[in-house]
């Protein structure tokens, strides 16, 4: 595989975060930018080898973006703020801000299934020695009203989570340790078939790492068929999409 443009492909293309590429309103990747602008970028990509930024939209609020899903006409960005903010894409030149939920705890990642928002978040602790995660929550939010979500329940995480995927019913959620010694991660499969009543079904651990850095832990987590793909320090787990306890085999 190699790229159609890159190096940057577009002058304004850089400091760019996750990616969500939608074929609603013309085919445009909505992209968020991390530092130099903490905002969302829409990049019309109709033509592969020449992706133009078309619009750059300021959030409310002074978080920076973590996280990002697209359905329909709408985009769902998270920041490390804890908003979840909804801007409408429609228009990809012309894409505004039309509501937002406040979560009073950083927002690490968002998926869409249906009429549903699926958030992930977790606070900190700090000390002199440093700063460690605190367990966190996995929220259900009904986007059936397009500009308002509403929170439809809450279920605590025994650890950190920083990544989910909805998939067949199933909430994969990536957490992290809150350990600050060591970083033993793990992948939760929840029963979401009821968005009221969130269940946790079965779970998968990670190995530990030993670190004083923060971020040596499971990363990100795709679902391709039947198999859910996660991503850790240590190599790629690939697991069969629920029906019992994964049963994990590694790539290195």
């Amino acid at each position: 595989m190699r790229p159609v443009r890159a190096s940057p492909p577009c002058p304004q293309c850089r400091d760019l975060g996750g990616c969500h590429v939608s074929s609603a309103g013309g085919a445009f990747a909505a992209v968020y930018g991390k530092y130099l602008f903490a905002g969302l970028n829409v990049v019309v990509v109709s033509d592969p080898t020449a992706p133009t930024v078309v619009g750059r939209l300021p959030l409310s609020g002074s978080g920076t973006p973590t996280g990002l899903a697209v359905s329909g006409t709408n985009a769902y960005v998270v920041d490390d703020s804890g908003r979840l903010h909804i801007v409408d894409v429609s228009d990809p030149r012309a894409s505004g801000e039309i509501g937002y939920v406040d979560f009073g705890e950083p927002a690490y990642d968002v998926a869409i299934s249906g009429t549903y928002a699926y958030v992930v978040t977790h606070g900190w602790y700090c000390d002199d020695e440093g700063c460690t995660r605190v367990n966190g929550s996995l929220r259900i939010l009904d986007i059936s009203g397009g500009s308002c979500a509403k929170p439809v329940s809450t279920i605590g995480r025994p650890k950190a989570p920083e990544g989910v995927l909805v998939s067949g019913g199933y909430a994969y959620v990536v957490e992290q340790s809150t350990n600050f010694y060591t970083y033993a991660g793990q992948l939760t499969v929840v029963d979401v078939r009821n968005a009221a009543a969130p269940v946790d079904v079965a779970w998968a651990g990670t190995p530990s790492w030993n670190s004083y850095v923060i971020g040596y832990g499971p990363q990100g987590v795709a679902a391709l068929g039947n198999s859910i793909y996660l991503t850790t320090p240590w190599g790629l787990y690939v697991y069969a999409a629920f029906s019992a306890a994964p049963s994990p085999y590694v790539c290195q």
